[in-house]
């Protein structure tokens, strides 16, 4: 592996690599075990964040004893005294609460009352089944994730314009994905999260909202209706999140042109004080334009494309990267607030 060079790092990184197994792969603890090019879903992502020069430890959340006979066959690669792994609790706020804590020497509850340094703390989060995840696409969303006194969770979120690449064409066999509707464009939340724990005062809407974030179930659809009228928010904020959803089952249900007439009404800060008024703590969109980490393996069929596709759709984004270094920004950056 290339030698690291002396950066320092910006936070911790946490994979969510547990939960209930699915049916892409009944033979496998869940989901992020299921394998592209013979490695699972989760070392991808975590080979990727290795070479994010501004994350420290990764820790790797899930099934203990599984993840660190996957990590034995790929020891050659990975350095153990950046990885650690922990046995997976019973929600996501348990899965991310315990590593944020045992991250800070000598904590004690209730320090961060009187420290600033560790109710400030930051760590980077994602899902373990993004095998398309680049280091590049983890720089352009850390990149983002400005103004840190104001805002405690980032969430990176990608257009549909760039999800476009990834859609089948021309006998091309490909994925499409939901997005939701803001005056903007039609952004997807990735798997890309940077959060201040300590900040968060609603965690367990904070679980929640991430299990549901898609909004393609209409379970999911009431759930996160139910949260918004707990909190009691005001009527603009519900109006505005009411309107996205109707933009996009307009859209689903083939009335474009309403779709689009309607998503102008909702800007996406108006979506950023929706999920703020859930989390209870101020939130921030950040848009990346590499695609690789809204690509989420969570069904069959999308794991037999990523498989097909994997080596066309990483030399895309290698190439969008070496484009990027060299000066050439994209229109898309230029239209869509990064």
């Amino acid at each position: 592996m290339k030698k690291r060079r002396d950066v320092t790092p910006l936070c911790d990184a946490i994979i969510l690599a547990g939960g209930k197994p699915d049916g892409i792969d009944l033979s496998v603890p869940n989901k992020t075990f299921v394998k592209i090019r013979n490695r699972a879903l989760f070392i991808h992502v975590l080979l990727a964040l290795l070479k994010v020069e501004r994350i420290g430890t990764i820790f790797i959340v899930g099934p203990g004893d599984e993840i660190l006979r996957e990590l034995e066959r790929e020891s050659a690669d990975i350095p153990p005294e950046r990885v650690s792994v922990k046995q997976e609790r019973s929600n996501i706020v348990e899965n991310v609460w315990r590593p944020v804590l045992e991250s800070i020497d000598g904590y004690r509850p209730g320090r961060e009352e009187t420290d600033a340094s560790v109710r400030n703390k930051a760590v980077f989060v994602t899902s373990g089944d993004s095998p398309l995840m680049t280091p590049m696409e983890v720089d352009e969303f850390l990149n983002g994730c400005t103004n840190l006194e104001k805002y405690c969770w980032f969430m990176g979120m990608t257009p549909h314009e760039v999800l476009e690449q990834y859609e089948p064409k021309d006998n091309r066999p490909g994925v499409r994905l939901a997005c939701s509707h803001f005056a903007e464009s039609l952004l997807r939340i990735n798997n890309l999260h940077l959060l201040q724990p300590f900040r968060i005062a609603n965690k367990n809407e904070f679980s929640e909202f991430y299990r549901v974030r898609h909004l393609t179930r209409y379970a999911d659809i009431i759930k996160s209706g139910v949260g918004l009228l707990k909190r009691r928010i005001d009527r603009n904020i519900l109006t505005g999140w009411f309107e996205m959803l109707l933009a996009m089952k307009s859209r689903e249900w083939g009335f474009n042109r309403l779709s689009d007439a309607i998503r102008k009404l909702v800007p996406l800060e108006r979506g950023e004080r929706v999920v703020g008024k859930l989390i209870g703590a101020p939130c921030r969109a950040v848009v990346t334009t590499y695609g690789g980490c809204a690509l989420d393996v969570d069904k069959p069929d999308t794991r037999q494309v990523v498989e097909i596709m994997y080596d066309d759709w990483m030399r895309y984004q290698e190439l969008m990267g070496e484009g990027k270094r060299q000066g050439r920004k994209e229109a898309l950056q230029a239209n869509i607030r990064p």
